[in-house]
């Protein structure tokens, strides 16, 4: 006959919490770990040479010619309506 000699906790056992922060240090060599941290490095013309800029700012700010532009939804309306009109004549 065979039995088994180890016990069985009747106790649930705790759940690791999912959401916990780690600390760069920790996460540093585990890429399962990476993710994106919404900044945007890049170059920048400056006095005729690139340079290296750390956290972008990728905003899309007000400008001077955005009144020239085209809405595409304007357009699609103005389209159909003039498809509209070739049609019906």
């Amino acid at each position: 006959m065979i039995t088994n000699d180890k016990a069985v906790s009747t106790k649930p056992t705790p759940r690791r919490r999912s959401a916990v922060a780690l600390s760069p240090i920790l996460s540093k060599n585990r890429p399962d770990l990476f993710g994106p941290d919404m900044s945007y490095d890049g170059y920048r013309l400056k006095n005729g040479k690139w340079v290296y800029v750390e956290n972008l700012d990728m905003r899309n700010m007000p400008d001077s010619h955005d009144d020239e532009l085209v809405d595409p939804k304007k357009q699609a309306a103005i389209d159909k309506a003039a498809a509209t009109a070739t049609k019906n004549n």
